[in-house]
């Protein structure tokens, strides 16, 4: 299977990738999936279609190619990368000397901000889980939200296959956030159910 973007593989999914053999598929033995954070949800979905799959998840940027790899829900940073990745202010980032030629590079001390907000999970080995994207945050009222978090709260209630928050400006607030789902068949869920989920 070739590499594809993690809502590629949602949109793939729900759109009925199965929906000319309505089998798994047990010949399709590694998926390779990056460009997004991969959620939980999401790899239930293609453990279920490709049974047999190794799913590799992989973090690349345009700027630096393929810098991490991982078969599980976090990324460790290897040796050979140690001197290269950091974190600080929980964001990813990457040295220019691993970085590709492009023109708008914008380094600061030799450092280039990814713009991708991670969880540290243990110091030594560096292991991290991607927790969203700082174009995520949306100031609501004072309060900064994360769009992805929220998402992931979302899926946790039974009935839901997927999930898009994002904002819209709003004078009163800045920002409102706004849900766009997808329903099981037969589902029923509804608003309150929603509202109170996420109260």
């Amino acid at each position: 299977m070739n590499q594809t973007t993690h809502s590629c593989l949602r949109l793939g999914l729900i759109l009925g990738l199965l929906s000319f053999n309505k089998k798994p598929m047990s010949s399709v033995l590694k998926a390779t999936s990056g460009g997004e954070m991969l959620n939980e949800n999401t790899k239930e979905k293609i453990s279920a279609v490709f049974p047999n799959a190794h799913i590799l998840n992989i973090y690349a940027s345009t700027e630096a190619g393929t810098v991490l790899y991982s078969k599980k829900n976090y990324f460790e940073v290897k040796d050979v990368f140690k001197n290269f990745v950091k974190i600080e202010d929980n964001e990813l980032k990457l040295h220019e000397s691993i970085l590709g030629k492009f023109n708008e590079k914008i380094i600061i001390d030799d450092w280039y901000s990814t713009g991708d907000l991670v969880e540290i999970i243990c110091d030594n080995p560096l292991r991290f889980k991607f927790s969203s994207r700082k174009s995520d945050i949306v100031n609501i009222g004072g309060y900064m939200v994360n769009t992805k978090e929220v998402e992931t709260k979302i899926l946790e209630i039974k009935g839901i296959n997927d999930v898009l928050v994002y904002s819209k400006k709003n004078s009163l607030i800045g920002n409102i956030l706004f849900a766009d789902i997808v329903l099981y068949k037969k589902s029923e869920v509804d608003e309150s159910k929603l509202k109170k989920h996420l109260r």
